[in-house]
């Protein structure tokens, strides 16, 4: 990761890349409390992402469907594509691909997660891209 990215940052996406998503939380709740307009959205939008997957790990599928909502809810209303590295589209489309076999099962008890399925917090380097 580069360090143009502030540290705290750096430090949650490396926890939710490792699958500490509760960890994750708290490092992001931190930053979201600091910040404000879409840069708030987008941390309470990736914040809710890291609750419903350690929610659907733990098989509180109810509290995984919940925040799978709000979190796409949320990054829904950001008038970006990119921020802070990430590439939300495609992290989108990794999370529904996650959360798909839990969304469409009748019988939620008999899901599990794909740990191959979860998804990482790919970077975009707006350098490269040009």
């Amino acid at each position: 990761m580069t360090s143009s990215y502030p540290e705290r940052y750096q430090h949650a996406v490396q926890l939710f890349n490792e699958g500490d998503y509760f960890e994750t939380h708290e490092e992001l709740e931190d930053i979201w409390n600091d910040t404000s307009g879409e840069e708030r959205l987008y941390y309470q939008a990736i914040l809710q992402a890291a609750v419903g997957l350690h929610h659907y790990i733990n098989g509180n599928w109810q509290g995984a469907l919940s925040l799978n909502r709000n979190y796409k809810a949320k990054i829904d209303r950001l008038s970006f594509d990119h921020f802070m590295g990430l590439d939300i589209r495609l992290f989108v489309e990794q999370m529904d691909r996650c959360f798909a076999p839990l969304v469409a099962a009748e019988d939620k008890s008999t899901v599990e997660i794909d740990t191959l399925l979860i998804p990482k917090i790919p970077f975009y380097d707006a350098a490269e891209s040009g």
